[in-house]
């Protein structure tokens, strides 16, 4: 046939081969039940070995038109990885995997591309561009032909199924390419971090990172590092069901991932991040006398299927089956700051009275709709979480962190409720919590600048440093209430100026007092009170 029609046959050959690559390509997409997931860790000598299909173990989805492709891929990073700040890898302009992920997605810096350009802030980087089209878990693919899924944010899922919990340091969620650990948005004691230029204060002083997102500090409670990443900024909870994402961190979490890497690749060592600088005569250890390489290693064979995500909004669109005899609880290695989930903590109808301090913060755990600063993530409790939260909660329980103060109140034995100001001691009064509610959660925190801007608040400036208050109600079944009002007093010291904050899911606006001892009401199932710490003559 060829050779009697030999461009009929020549056709015909072409759409073959174009068909049998297409289904080539096409085979290669990662399963959308998780099962193609797959990652294993080893150390051999001075390299740390990393191989992954970078297929997730979570759902994804495909909002944009590329998606996961598997590839099981063997990526080495340095096992005793050395700070060198005269060798410095900058990620600004770096496209494509600066990192692996534990649920096997790769880590991309800000750099959105060449259609953007080199980053220089929030407005070009990838979170401010494509944030629309990262799907549920935070992540995104960018190739039809090659493993691409990625992270630019914290990756929601994966910080839920390690348990990220306020109060606590967030977990290791994987490796930087220069062998430097990189961790979820909390830094030590459970504090929110932010580059320490957003939030005014001193590197190597303050707890704050670097503009580059990297923090030098020695950690014993967390790792046996010297320096480490975060990825910046808020997080779902892991457990929505929004595509895209839904509410993405703003210009105060800049960088939400690296843009620059403070270690080199040592002599020796076959580094698969070829960005990265050779080690000079400056360099030295990044990690402290009691480190071993091995005891590092969290999740040698990689983690259990993510059986708690919202697989519902996936490509699959259904929880895989054998999600219903499986546990999505990983197991990591005994080294300092690794935290094993616990379920069983978690608060239920069962118990009474009293709260441990444990149980308390499982409340405010990204499981439950509420991080320490979680305004964004309490709309989407669930019915469950908030039955499970109000089931638990027998009497006025008070925990203190760092800067913060939660209340968990049954409103029957407490019809009102002093709050006092993080740092200054000025106090409100919630002299009625509103008709239908009979719980409340009440968390008052220092806020800086940045907090007070997530809010959306275009005077933030004018309010730094202030107390947030944030209440959120909840009727006996759980239900957020919202037609119902609640009442705030203000004290007659003579040095009080307030203003309060009505939040919801889309919009905030502000209400000032000035009268001592007046009074507002507030309509909605959750809002703040924005108090100065400044005092003002009456």
């Amino acid at each position: 046939f060829f050779f009697v029609y030999p461009m009929a046959g020549l056709r015909l050959l072409c759409v073959t081969l174009i068909l049998s690559t297409l289904v080539a390509v096409r085979s290669q997409t990662c399963a959308t039940d998780g099962s193609d997931y797959s990652y294993t860790e080893t150390v051999s000598g001075d390299t740390r070995t990393l191989v992954t299909t970078f297929c997730p173990n979570h759902p994804y989805k495909n909002i944009n038109p590329n998606y996961p492709i598997k590839t099981s891929t063997t990526y080495t990073v340095p096992a005793y990885p050395k700070y060198d700040t005269s060798n410095t890898a900058d990620l600004t302009s770096q496209g494509g995997i600066v990192g692996v992920l534990f649920n096997g997605a790769m880590l991309f810096s800000p750099y959105g591309g060449p259609n953007y350009g080199s980053v220089t802030g929030y407005s070009n980087s990838a979170t401010a561009a494509e944030g629309d089209t990262f799907d549920l878990c935070g992540c995104h693919a960018s190739s039809t032909t090659s493993s691409s899924y990625h992270c630019h944010v914290p990756p929601d899922c994966l910080l839920q199924q390690l348990n990220n919990t306020a109060g606590s340091h967030s977990p290791q969620v994987g490796w930087a390419a220069d062998g430097f650990p990189v961790y979820g948005p909390l830094g030590p004691n459970g504090i929110q971090m932010f580059t320490c230029t957003t939030l005014g204060q001193t590197y190597g002083t303050d707890v704050c990172t670097n503009d580059e997102g990297g923090y030098l500090a020695e950690l014993s409670s967390v790792d046996n590092f010297k320096f480490r990443y975060y990825t910046l900024g808020t997080e779902n909870g892991g457990l929505s069901c929004s595509n895209p994402r839904g509410s993405l961190p703003n210009s105060s979490f800049y960088p939400n991932t690296p843009t620059m890497y403070y270690g080199c690749c040592p002599s020796g060592v076959s580094c698969s991040g070829s960005f990265l600088s050779t080690c000079g005569s400056s360099a030295v250890d990044g990690y402290t006398a009691s480190y071993t390489p091995s005891s590092s290693i969290k999740y040698a064979s990689g983690l259990p299927l993510n059986c708690d995500a919202c697989w519902a909004s996936g490509e699959s669109g259904t929880t895989p089956s054998s999600c219903s005899t499986s546990s999505s609880s990983p197991s990591p290695s005994s080294s300092p700051g690794s935290r094993s989930p616990s379920p069983s903590s978690s608060p239920t109808s069962s118990q009474s009275p009293g709260l441990s301090d444990t149980e308390l913060e499982a409340y405010q755990t990204s499981k439950y709709g509420m991080t320490s600063f979680g305004l964004d993530s309490v709309p989407n409790m669930g019915s469950t979480e908030r039955q499970t939260l109000v089931n638990a909660i027998t009497a006025t329980e008070t925990i203190s962190q760092s800067n913060t103060t939660r209340v968990y109140v049954d409103i029957a034995s407490s019809s009102s409720l002093s709050v006092a100001a993080a740092s200054s001691g000025t106090a409100v009064t919630i002299t009625d919590f509103g008709t239908g509610a009979t719980k409340a959660v009440v968390e008052n925190r220092a806020a800086s600048n940045a907090m007070l801007s997530s809010l959306g608040l275009s005077n933030a400036d004018s309010l730094a440093p202030s107390t947030i208050i944030q209440v959120m109600r909840l009727d006996s079944s759980g239900n957020s209430i919202s037609s119902s009002q609640v009442t705030l007093t203000i004290p007659s010291d003579g040095a009080t100026t307030m203003t309060v904050y009505t939040y919801n899911s889309s919009s905030t606006t502000g209400t000032d007092i000035t009268t001592e001892g007046g009074s507002v009401t507030l309509s909605g199932s959750d809002f703040v009170v924005v108090l100065p710490h400044t005092s003002v003559a009456s």
